[in-house]
Order: C-alpha cells, then structure tokens, then sequence
C-alpha cells in the first residue's frame, strides 16, 4: 500500500475481499501514508464503509494539511454512522467555504444510506442541515428535495414552500418531489394550493 508503483495495485486488490483483515491493514495505512497514497486509501475505507476507521478519518477531516480533508468527509458520508454524521454536521457549520461543500455533497450521500437503513429521521436532519448551511445554490435545491421526499407526507409543508420559490430550480425540484410523495394528503393539499393562485 505504500509503494509509490504498486501502492495502487494492492489497494484495488485488496478493495472487494470480504475480510477484516483488510480493514485491518487500510485503518494501519490511513495513519503512515501521506499525498496520493493517502487519498487512495481514504477513497477505499469509505468504499468499504469500515466504522471502525471513523476516528482515524475524522482526523484527517480536521486537518487539512494532511491534503486529504474532503476525500476522509466523503468517507465518512458514505459510513454514515452517528459520529461519522456528527462530524459533517459539525464541518458544514464551521468550517472554509470549500470543506463545507465537501462535507455537503458527503452528507447528501450520507442520507441516501440513511434512508435506505430505514434511519429517516437522521436522514431528515442531514438534509435539513444542509438546507441551513452557508453553501451554493445547487446543494440547497438537492437538499431541498431530499428533505421532502424523506419526509413522506409530513414533507407537504415544505413541499409547497418550495413551489413558491422564486427560484427555478428549487420550483423544478419541487415538482418532481410532488409526483414521488405518497398519499391522498399530498394531492389535496396541491389542490388546495391550486385553488387559492
């Protein structure tokens, strides 16, 4: 794994074997490696969404320095355990403009595991951080549909919130949420809506 020619070799190799041991030996690299090596190796924990590697990538995550910041949020969005979320929520408010959208995109992978676990409230929390967060345009409007569709029914109110939106596209995202809500509820309150425009 260290090798600068072969270091990538092994870590695809090792990447799909279904054994701890290779957990093992990726968590003892995350802490000798350093520039490319490091990145790889980053990229692939998250891949294997080794919980275990959690601490180990919330430390690069607050050290920027070590180059690999945005690549260990992103491992953590796809390991999506309570103290991997924490972190992300933690970066999306404190952090440079550009860990921030880091940790953004890294939360948005995160609630598609949550919701897919069946944890939507977390999910729901994830979005809805984002949503609040100091970050671009296009990472509110993906986050604004997450948080209605994960909602279900409940999402109603801030499904019709954003169809008053004056921006384009959280109106885009919004329309294509009120086609995937289910129930009754949700088609009478967009007729209500109708009705009063």
């Amino acid at each position: 794994l260290g090798d600068e020619d072969l270091g990538d070799y092994a870590r695809f190799g090792l990447q799909p074997l279904e054994s701890s041991s290779v957990d093992v030996a990726l968590r003892d690299a995350l802490g000798k490696l350093e520039g490319r090596l490091l990145v790889g190796v980053v990229n692939s924990v998250g891949i294997r969404r080794d919980a275990k590697a959690v601490p180990a990538l919330q430390a690069l995550a607050g050290d920027p320095a070590k180059g690999a910041a945005a690549e260990a949020l992103m491992a953590l969005g796809r390991i999506a355990t309570r103290e991997a979320n924490a972190t992300l929520l933690g970066v999306l408010v404190n952090e440079t403009p550009a860990l921030r959208v880091a940790a953004a995109d890294a939360a948005l992978v995160a609630a598609e595991h949550l919701l897919a676990e069946r944890r939507r409230a977390e999910a729901v929390g994830l979005y809805d951080a984002i949503r609040n967060a100091d970050l671009p345009g296009h990472l509110h409007t993906a986050a604004t549909y997450g948080a209605i569709v994960s909602r279900g029914e409940a999402g109603v109110p801030l499904l019709l919130a954003a169809l008053k939106s004056e921006d384009v596209a959280t109106v885009g995202v919004a329309l294509r949420a009120a086609r995937e809500l289910p129930g009754p509820g949700v088609s009478r309150a967009l007729f209500a809506e109708l009705e009063k425009s």
